[in-house]
């Protein structure tokens, strides 16, 4: 048994001799509710939350011979005699049966029935919280949190309250969101009533390496053909939260967008990822999807904490993106989703926390043209590099001419890897990461036409930090559009070398021509001069 559950049951086991023999207390009249934070939670905050305490029975005090305050009866509040002589008669109750009881045994029959559900004090609290809501019994105090003025001193208060025996729960809790479920049986016969809110909401985060400075992100960028990196991080209770739990249900679930492929094998849990603790596969189950689009992890929560003191696990593993991502402003999400037990009292209680990030590929149009710019050319064959190292490319779509990076040899490719223009003269590059430095070269002009320098171009893209959105793509490129990654290549036809009836002719001619006058001028020059004299 958990160990508030076990101060649950000292608390029953108490009143339950009580009621046989009377014990001295301290206890006026009246007392106090006081539902604080645990010192031991720092994520959670009770301020504007709503608590709703029910009193299961009442109690009766009086004065012994020697002056002091005793508990003298017991008796069901209002309509939870039904909870104890209804529902809970047989399977439920086992040999409890309470036909033929008088009121008083009626009572104490519960009391000790109470006492059986020690070791599954979750079922009983099951049955309590859906009797309550199945038959709309209203609450004897509400509670709201208000700060006090600090995290410390925040409380929720219910003053003047008759002595009793009280659950008290958390009305406002919206399971996987607040995950404040407090509940709990307590008297109030000692005065003021002190509930430390025991509940905690794990979350996940998920992180994206980028690959421009090794970062984890919550946006990246990606060629086609790269192993992208992933990092999950949940939050784990501590064992003072499992303590209110008889198991803990911690599970999560990654699922990739249908541009990503898992890499099998890959995966790797860490209880601290920085110091590179691996923790061992006994503490968790793993399944993978058949589609190999993601995966789920199962989480023995209760060992890990207790046999490791972990406060976080780590899960690290990269998956392939592949020629069916999204393009340019589109982008590739992916999800982890973290389902835990919320409610110590309600198994089927399940809370939820969610994460998801961003990435991206991108994509360049080309259209091959003659030097007008608009009449598509086509033999034009054309290679894509990164620095000296020739990036084969493979056609993924014949009716767009699309062509995805591939990261295998040449020779298994058409053209080597490269790129012939058609009739259209348009094709596609697509998978194209931002800083890395590409160049298209053209490697063979269409006959009668010379090709063209090479043309070198860096893709620059910027992100919104809060939703992850691409905003911005560019190149440092003027050849290429920056509104939409296209370019216009466009082919001349060969200068011709000087031959007979040809522009070389012509200036021979014309050079030898003004010679020849030259020399005339000065032949009849020289006979004028010569005559004169």
């Amino acid at each position: 048994m958990k160990k508030l559950l076990k101060v649950l049951l000292v608390a029953f086991v108490f009143l339950t001799s009580m009621t046989a023999t009377g014990v001295s207390t301290f206890a006026t009249t009246s007392g106090d509710i006081v539902v604080t934070n645990d010192p031991a939670e720092t994520s959670i905050t009770i301020v504007g939350k709503d608590f709703a305490a029910y009193r299961i029975f009442d109690i009766t005090v009086g004065t012994n011979d020697d002056g002091d305050t005793v508990i003298t009866s017991w008796d069901f509040n209002g309509d939870f005699g039904d909870f104890f002589t209804g529902t809970m008669i047989g399977e439920d109750a086992n040999e409890y049966v309470f036909t033929d009881l008088d009121d008083d045994a009626k009572v104490g029959r519960a009391l000790e029935l109470v006492n059986t559900y020690a070791d599954n004090m979750t079922a009983f609290y099951e049955l309590m919280t859906a009797f309550i809501d199945a038959n709309g019994i209203t609450a004897d105090y509400t509670l709201t949190g208000a700060k006090a003025g600090n995290l410390d001193t925040e409380e929720a208060v219910a003053s003047d309250v008759e002595l009793g025996y009280y659950i008290v729960v958390d009305t406002t809790a919206e399971p996987g969101v607040d995950g404040i479920v407090v509940a709990g049986m307590m008297d109030t016969v000692t005065g003021d009533l002190d509930i430390a809110i025991k509940s905690f909401a794990p979350t996940v985060s998920k992180q994206i390496k980028d690959n421009d400075d090794d970062s984890w992100q919550d946006v990246a960028d990606n060629q086609i053909g790269d192993d992208v990196e992933f990092l999950l991080t949940g939050t784990l209770p501590s064992l003072n939260n499992l303590e209110a739990y008889s198991s803990y249900y911690y599970a999560m679930t990654d699922t990739l967008s249908e541009g990503l492929s898992y890499n099998d094998g890959t995966i790797v849990i860490y209880t601290d990822y920085t110091a590179g603790t691996v923790l061992d596969s006994e503490y968790y189950s793993l399944s993978v999807n058949e589609e190999n689009d993601g995966f789920t992890v199962e989480f023995n929560v209760e060992d890990i904490v207790t046999d490791t003191s972990a406060s976080h696990v780590y899960v690290y593993y990269t998956a392939e993106l592949t020629t069916k991502a999204a393009l340019d402003f589109d982008k590739n999400t992916n999800t982890v989703v973290l389902d835990f037990s919320n409610n110590p009292y309600d198994s089927s209680d399940k809370g939820q926390s969610e994460d998801e990030v961003y990435d991206y590929t991108f994509s360049l149009d080309v259209f091959k043209t003659t030097a007008d710019g608009e009449t598509a050319l086509a033999d034009a064959t054309f290679a894509l590099f990164e620095g000296d190292v020739q990036i084969n490319l493979i056609l993924i779509d014949e009716e767009t001419n699309t062509y995805a990076i591939y990261d295998g040899e040449a020779a298994d490719l058409e053209n080597g890897g490269q790129i012939v223009t058609d009739e259209t003269g348009l094709f596609t590059i697509v998978g194209l990461d931002d800083v890395k430095t590409y160049t298209i070269k053209e490697t063979a002009a269409p006959e009668g036409y010379n090709a063209i320098d090479p043309i070198e171009f860096v893709i620059s893209a910027t992100y919104n930090e809060t939703t992850g959105a691409l905003e911005t793509l560019v190149t440092d490129s003027a050849y290429i559009s920056e509104t939409d990654l296209a370019i216009t290549i466009r082919n001349t036809t060969n200068s011709l070398l000087p031959s007979t009836g040809g522009m070389g002719t012509v200036i021979f001619y014309g050079a030898g021509a003004v010679i020849m006058v030259g020399a005339v001028v000065l032949f009849l020059k020289s006979r004028k001069e010569e005559e004169k004299n």
